[in-house]
């Protein structure tokens, strides 16, 4: 199955450091992939907005999947709009 995982960030002026949007999968066997997708912001929109987005392939025997913010700064990041979308399977 593919789906797409997308957000938008913004840095305040004195905020140090970065933020990411990730997805995290558990397996049918208990095995957990943590950072099975892990996307910084990279491309710009407006009014200082930063898009990251990631288009993936859940890997076989996936039973649960997870949507992550995460990051290390110091300061004040805004996250809007988070989203994880299975797409349609081509035809």
């Amino acid at each position: 199955m593919k789906f797409c995982i997308e957000g938008l960030f913004r840095k305040e002026p004195d905020t140090a450091g970065t933020a990411s949007i990730g997805v995290s999968v558990t397996r049918a066997t208990g095995e957990r992939l943590e950072h099975y997708v892990l996307k910084d912001p990279a491309v710009s929109r407006k009014n200082g907005w930063m898009l990251a987005k990631q288009t993936f392939t859940l890997p076989a025997g996936s039973r649960a999947i997870e949507i992550q913010i995460r990051g290390a700064f110091r300061g004040r990041i805004l996250v809007r709009d988070p989203s994880l979308v299975r797409l349609e399977p081509e035809m």
